[in-house]
């Protein structure tokens, strides 16, 4: 297992998240949104729309929903 040398600071993780024009949006709220947020999030869009909710989008009868933002 990696161990870090301690005389040099902590050490950071960083996640480079990469999406398109289509997945943006999804992607923004997913990553930038709290833990606890993103599940109530994706429970109300499941129980309260009928529309699962992923990172990579929202879908209904199997088709992806567009959106231009994550307001929308």
């Amino acid at each position: 297992a990696y161990r870090p040398d301690p005389t040099h600071g902590p050490c950071r993780r960083v996640d480079l998240i990469v999406a398109d024009e289509h997945t943006y949006p999804f992607a923004k709220l997913a990553w930038l949104g709290s833990q606890q947020f993103e599940r109530s999030l994706r429970s109300y869009a499941v129980h309260e729309l009928g529309l699962p909710l992923t990172n990579q989008g929202m879908t209904k009868n199997g088709r992806s929903i567009p959106a231009q933002s994550e307001e929308e």
